[in-house]
């Protein structure tokens, strides 16, 4: 049985939302589910390139288990010199629980809540890909959670 990876769930996931998105559809369920993507995306950036080490296994099980966009930026920014991605995809960073879970916080989204997360999600995976194809030598390495 093949091992599924983050970026498997993620590209799941993307396609679905696609979907919803091209069809102009504006519901809560985009803007959750785009943060869960890209954190899917990013996570599997920390799986594949970054060494879990005596100094970081605080931090780097931790940030597989966050929702934080913020905090996986970070941690990957600090592990990997060479990985960068644009601010916007933080703009998706809060949509996981404000828009997912009745609360002090919890709203309905509009339209342009939609287009902001869809186009952190279209960022990402764009930035995420274009790493992982720019550093081929690591592709079958993926380690699974």
């Amino acid at each position: 049985m093949e091992m599924l990876r983050y970026y498997d769930f993620a590209e799941d996931d993307y396609e679905a939302i696609k979907i919803l998105v091209n069809a102009d559809v504006v519901k809560n369920v985009i803007c959750y589910k785009s943060q869960n993507i890209c954190e899917k995306y990013l996570k599997q950036i920390i799986v594949n390139y970054i060494q879990e080490t005596d100094d970081n296994i605080i931090n780097y099980t931790g940030n597989l288990k966050t929702h934080n966009i913020a905090r996986l930026i970070n941690f990957i920014k600090e592990n990997l010199s060479d990985f960068s991605i644009p601010a916007c995809v933080r703009d998706v960073d809060g949509y996981y629980f404000s828009t997912n879970y009745p609360g002090d916080n919890s709203f309905k989204v509009t339209k342009e809540d939609v287009d902001r997360c869809w186009n952190a999600v279209e960022t990402c995976k764009s930035f995420v890909d274009a790493y992982i194809n720019s550093h081929p030598d690591k592709i079958d390495e993926f380690r699974s959670e």
